[in-house]
């Protein structure tokens, strides 16, 4: 064999990550998660938990850890947003990786998405097929594209279903998303797509939809997705930051308003936030959707009962 064909074969071994955990009371979970990222089949990595002012013990979980790739790091409660910021200062190489503190990864996740990084040298972002876990048990997604490893130039086209570039399942080019102004703090949910969507729309990405590297972990303590939503704290709020993007790109913007759609639907349907939402409809470029996603804004409570009727969900 020759020393060029060990080069490109060894090459993507060197290659050094910071992976950052942001850690707000997740006493049950933190252990689990930092097992699955110190039993990396790729050990060249730096392990960076930011402890975001917990007051329920996790700390001292993370303190038994006995691992020189350890930092841990503290700072006041600001949100995930904050102190996925924080670690991204502190992260000292090239690429950097997030997992959720009750999340967890395959042993071969880094080592696939040196790969990644090595194969496809032109994005600054670099995902993996990702599922869900619950009891324990595997659920897999069937991603799209399925079947499918390279580069994503149009992924506004082709989205359908569950969004490809969750934030605890992809790599980033560090430089490339402090560049960008790294992740929004005014935002505690939807923040992970609004980095990816920014991502998308200011450099090039690449996706592996045959290898799953990460697990969503449903019955997680403290989860996000379980808590009532300030509307302020949400990505539908700060809509006017993507008027040029969505001005220009038409297929974006089409998927974008989508989106919004969905996450404003259950604000309708309750009556909350009239006057915000309002101002975000305003925004929308209704004509274009299909009518059982014009409903959702339009009429909420016959579209929740035509849902609940005829399984319009599926449309």
């Amino acid at each position: 064999m020759s020393n060029k064909t060990v080069d490109v074969a060894t090459r993507y071994k060197m290659m050094k990550f910071s992976v950052v955990i942001p850690l707000y009371n997740k006493v049950q979970s933190v252990s689990r998660t930092i097992k699955s990222v110190l039993s990396q089949t790729h050990h060249d990595f730096e392990l960076i938990v930011v402890d975001d002012g917990s007051t329920d013990g996790s700390l001292d979980i993370v303190r038994k850890f006995n691992d020189e790739r350890i930092r841990l790091v503290q700072k006041e409660n600001g949100g995930v947003s904050s102190a996925r910021n924080y670690g991204l200062k502190e992260a000292k190489a090239d690429y950097v990786a997030f997992l959720d503190a009750d999340d967890v990864w395959e042993p071969f996740f880094l080592e696939e998405q040196a790969k990644m990084i090595h194969d496809f040298p032109e994005a600054n972002m670099w995902a993996l097929a990702w599922g869900y876990m619950k009891n324990g048990e595997k659920i897999y997604l069937q991603h799209n594209p399925h079947n499918y490893r390279g580069y994503v130039d149009d992924y506004w086209a082709m989205r359908k279903g569950t969004n490809i570039f969750f934030v605890c399942v992809c790599v980033f080019r560090r430089m490339a998303l402090l560049n960008m102004g790294g992740y929004d703090e005014r935002m505690s949910y939807g923040e992970d797509i609004d980095v990816a969507y920014r991502m998308l729309l200011n450099g090039r990405a690449a996706f592996n939809s045959k290898v799953y590297g990460m697990y969503y972990v449903q019955d997680a303590e403290n989860r996000a997705m379980n808590k009532t939503i300030p509307l302020e704290r949400f990505m539908p709020y700060y809509i006017e930051k993507y008027a040029s993007y969505r001005a220009e790109n038409i297929t974006f913007r089409r998927c974008f308003d989508r989106l919004m759609i969905g996450m404003l639907y259950s604000y309708r349907l309750n009556g909350e936030y009239k006057e915000a939402v309002h101002r975000i409809v305003g925004q929308l470029v209704l004509r274009e959707q299909p009518l059982t996603w014009r409903m959702r804004i339009y009429t909420p409570h016959l579209f929740w009962l035509l849902e609940r009727c005829m399984g319009w969900w599926k449309s």
